[in-house]
């Protein structure tokens, strides 16, 4: 019977996620071969990349509150939808029920308060719509056969419409504004989204950042509201291993930084309407879009000479595992002094004794041993881990010594054990070493045809030809 996993490592979700068995090109069969991939856990995420220095306040949170789902009764029934999620449902409702129709829906700034504003005006006046309302009449010419139906239509022709879209507008103007002033004051505790570099700034010195160190460009600092929550939302589309300019979805995140920058993905989608709400242009102006305003007065960073900074993104934390024991940490120094001192495996030696791809090897084979508790060294299979580590503590053969080469030379180790293994990571293949330098390639003098067929200037033309 197999051994049971060691805590913390996950197999295939589905049969799709099984990896086939690597071809072996020795004669060397191998015993119980490990027919899925295996991973080492995730390091617990700690705070969020977006930390503030402060709690949200009490009116960024009245501000979402407004935005959130809520439930809004029709202007003239009793029918309640959630005009956030379904306001193309609202509309039909009204029109086909009570034939009214609200013009220039998307240039009226809270549509709640709007439709609450009208079903006021016509309580009791469900039969006389005409003193609010234009009212069009279908079919009203002599020769019409259809029948003639009265529509009642509300849009900022009308007078009172007019001053109330104004007053909504201004009412939400003045509060972002206001909103935006507090923000250019305050002092952010944040990460960056590509790199590991952390700042304890005002939000201008992080947008400047991003956009000269990664040329990622969402737009100047002053046009920006909402940054804490625009941030997050940004943080959260990578987390989700998708692209943020054409939002498709990758495997992994080696993929998507590979995507985004070679593709020149460093902007978000203008067509997603999310990011509507972080733009002071969609305040300013009604029916004004923030992309029309961005391509004519922000800067465009385009393709820069960057592309190296994109090698910075900040992955997955997984630290680092000891090679025989659950022992990690985040620092490669720390974890070879562990292993030298704890399980006299001086790796420090290893590299100077071996080539890249041989330690490459070595390191895959070892961690299959250990995984299927047994001894790399001796190939003597125990019930335990701890029974295996105290097997390598008490005989002395292993101390300080390597597997015999024929045990790990092997295509197969090749493969990581472990596809998430950071170990693997923090190799250096540019370390000079016997097999692996450059070796000086000395042209030999070229051959003397004389007395040959290929003399032959007839032989010659027709290898020329």
């Amino acid at each position: 019977m197999d051994p049971p996993d060691p805590p913390g490592l996950t197999g295939p979700k589905d049969a799709s996620d099984v990896r086939p068995k690597s071809q072996d090109f020795t004669t060397r069969p191998t015993a119980n071969p490990i027919m899925e991939p295996l991973s080492f856990p995730n390091k617990k995420k700690g705070p969020s990349a977006l930390a503030t220095t402060t709690d949200e306040s009490d009116e960024e949170n009245d501000f979402k509150s407004a935005t959130l789902s809520q439930e809004t009764v029709c202007l003239l029934c009793d029918e309640t939808y959630d005009v956030q999620k379904n306001q193309n449902a609202f509309l039909v409702h009204v029109f086909e029920k009570h034939q009214l129709v609200i013009a220039d829906v998307p240039k009226i700034t809270n549509f709640k308060r709007y439709v609450d504003y009208w079903r006021q005006k016509f309580t009791g006046a469900a039969s006389n719509l005409q003193n609010f309302c234009c009212v069009v009449q279908t079919n009203s010419a002599p020769t019409d056969k259809g029948l003639s139906e009265l529509y009642f239509l509300l849009c900022d022709k009308l007078p009172e419409d007019r001053e109330l879209r104004e007053q909504l507008h201004k009412e939400e103007l003045d509060y972002v504004l206001e909103y935006q002033r507090k923000e250019r004051r305050e002092t952010l505790a944040v990460n960056c989204l590509f790199c590991k570099r952390k700042f304890n700034d005002n939000k201008s010195i992080i947008f400047r950042h991003m956009i000269d160190d990664h040329s990622f460009n969402i737009g100047a600092a002053d046009n920006i509201v909402f940054f804490k929550e625009f941030l997050k939302l940004l943080q959260d589309t990578l987390d989700r291993l998708q692209c943020l300019y054409c939002e498709k979805y990758f495997k992994d995140s080696h993929s998507l930084k590979d995507h985004m920058r070679k593709k020149h993905h460093r902007q978000i989608n203008p067509d997603n309407t999310d990011y509507d709400k972080y733009y002071i242009a969609n305040y300013q102006e009604l029916g004004k879009k923030w992309v029309e305003v961005k391509s004519a007065t922000e800067q465009d960073v385009g393709t820069t000479d960057s592309d190296k900074t994109w090698d910075e993104w900040r992955e997955e934390e997984t630290d680092i595992v000891c090679l025989f024991c659950h022992h990690s940490t985040s620092e490669f120094k720390l974890l070879t002094d562990h292993m030298t001192a704890e399980h006299r495996f001086d790796f420090e030696s290893v590299k100077t004794a071996l080539p890249f791809y041989d330690q490459v090897k070595l390191i895959n084979y070892i961690r299959r041993q250990i995984f299927q508790n047994k001894c790399p060294n001796c190939e003597s299979e125990f019930k335990s881990r701890s029974e295996l580590l105290e097997h390598r503590r008490l005989d002395g053969r292993h101390v300080d010594r390597l597997p015999d080469k024929q045990l790990w030379q092997q295509y197969e180790y090749f493969f990581p054990t472990y596809e998430n293994d950071t170990f693997l990571q923090n190799l250096d293949d540019s370390s000079e070493h016997p097999e692996t330098s450059a070796t000086l390639v000395v042209p030999e003098d070229p051959p003397n045809i004389t007395g040959s067929i290929l003399s032959d200037p007839n032989i010659q033309q027709e290898l020329n030809c």
